[in-house]
């Protein structure tokens, strides 16, 4: 599954998440719509309080592969790590639509 790339930002609109370009979607044919979000749509109806944790997903999940792949790379699962590695394993597989809890 692959999502939206990053950066997400805040719309024009005040409830409205958007990004620079599609993923998934043809590129809209009413210009209106992107003139009247500033973007293509990634969420909207947002509260406020949701916005900082919505717009930073593609960032977070950067980071946590990231940090999955130095620990593949450098052997070190050990102690409470081995915990952290199964919580950023099950995180990165639900952001990706592979958990299908």
């Amino acid at each position: 599954m692959t999502h939206t790339p990053g950066p997400w930002r805040e719309g024009k609109t005040a409830d409205s998440i958007v990004a620079d370009s599609p993923e998934g979607l043809p590129p809209y044919s009413y210009p209106e719509v992107l003139e009247h979000y500033g973007g293509y749509v990634v969420a909207e109806s947002v509260a406020p309080c949701n916005k900082p944790l919505i717009m930073a997903a593609p960032d977070l999940l950067e980071a946590c592969k990231a940090v999955l792949q130095y620990v593949d790379d450098h052997d070190s699962v050990v102690g409470a790590w081995g915990e952290i590695y199964e919580m950023l394993q099950k995180a990165v597989a639900k952001a990706e639509g592979r958990d299908k809890k």
